[in-house]
């Protein structure tokens, strides 16, 4: 439901008029100070200085969740982003998602951002143990290459 909001939102004008191209947008997720455990409601604050932008609400939350130190695949909504669609949200495949940060770590591909390097946040308590980020040779894929869409 979340995707068909989004495709909503991007694609259609407010008296329900489609386009062909999605709106323009820029995103900002304000991170100075942050929550973590038991969020929304009841969070416990982290001073964790970050701030995320980019053109895309998809690879700006992939890009959040990964430097919280989770990994966006393992979210439902966040992977769906990056599924083939009538109406994508996302331009590109997720591999090619690249952060420009001054934090030399988090520089480059996403995918090449080392546990090591991110916050480690706790997750929600109803999240722990389904969301953090494992490196990526320790897991099957969890998206599938165009030959392999293909393929099925």
């Amino acid at each position: 439901m979340v995707l068909d909001i989004a495709r909503s939102v991007y694609y259609y004008d407010k008296g329900g008029g489609f386009a062909l191209r999605p709106k323009r947008s820029l995103i900002v997720v304000d991170g100075v100070v942050a929550g973590e455990g038991n969020g929304p409601e009841a969070p416990d604050t982290l001073a964790a200085g970050i701030l995320t932008a980019g053109v895309s609400p998809a690879a700006v939350d992939c890009v959040t969740a990964r430097l919280m130190g989770f990994d966006p695949l393992l979210i439902p909504v966040l992977r769906g982003a990056f599924e083939p669609s009538e109406l994508p949200l996302t331009p590109f495949a997720y591999e090619t998602l690249t952060v420009c940060s001054d934090i030399d770590e988090w520089d480059g591909l996403l995918e090449h951002i080392s546990r090591d390097a991110c916050l480690r946040m706790r997750p929600h308590f109803g999240w722990r143990g389904h969301i953090e980020f494992q490196p990526r040779s320790q897991q099957e894929p969890l998206l599938r290459s165009a030959a392999q869409r293909e393929a099925l």
